[in-house]
């Protein structure tokens, strides 16, 4: 159990391809694997000292107790800075500026905000969805694009359109960009279900969201594709 937990914990820090999908499997192993040595440790402080069994118990319930209320701070208040920025100018650079997976896990949270609840995909995906969306039972797929200079062209939109169009649990497709799509791109979207969100309609929807809390996530694994 001791090794195993060791294990566990340097393959999570060694790691450094982090979406938010894969952080939270990552938080839960990283849980399970201090809980392991945690138990380890307890089982050896009671067969060695069982008179200070009780005082390390309750000292160790308590640094946990402190550790798992600052994870939940942190988390809590993650991309708080562009939210809380919603009416600077900046705003959008802020945006540009963010690595791909990281603007993908912003709209995760952006739509949590909204009163989603969100699914970050990952990276292993090949539908071209990064972000599952879900209200009153109905599954959104988005896909967010951090462009900072080249449109959005007909190619990317027909694209993730083609691959999510045909399942029939799905709501919307929605493609996000912090640029624009061409002339093109946004004839192909009139009369179909998919929503395109350039940097203007972006910007207002973080404003919408900026004083709203998180609805909780979900662990959803539906398959675009094939809707399992």
């Amino acid at each position: 159990m001791l090794k195993k937990g060791i294990g566990r914990i340097k393959q999570i820090l060694n790691s450094n391809s982090n979406s938010m999908a894969k952080e939270n499997y990552k938080t839960a192993d990283l849980v399970q694997g201090v809980a392991s040595l945690w138990l380890v440790a307890l089982m050896l402080v009671y067969f060695s000292n069982k008179e200070a069994f009780s005082q390390v118990f309750i000292l160790s319930l308590i640094v946990l107790s402190m550790i798992f209320v600052l994870a939940m701070l942190v988390r809590k208040r993650r991309f708080n800075d562009i939210f809380e920025g919603a009416e600077n100018k900046d705003l959008l650079e802020k945006l540009k500026q963010m690595k791909p997976d990281k603007f993908e896990d912003f709209i995760a949270v952006l739509f949590r905000r909204l009163g989603y609840q969100t699914h970050r995909v990952g990276d292993s995906d090949d539908s071209g969805v990064d972000v599952t969306a879900k209200k009153d039972d109905t599954i959104h797929y988005i896909q967010g694009k951090k462009h900072k200079g080249s449109k959005v062209t007909l190619s990317d939109i027909r694209s993730f359109y083609n691959r999510v169009a045909d399942n029939p649990t799905s709501g919307r497709s929605i493609f996000i960009t912090t640029n624009i799509f061409t002339t093109e791109a946004r004839d192909f979207a009139k009369g179909k279900s998919i929503e395109i969100i350039d940097s203007a309609k972006l910007t207002e929807l973080i404003k919408q969201a900026a004083n709203n809390e998180e609805v909780p996530e979900i662990e959803n694994k539906q398959c675009p594709r094939c809707c399992k």
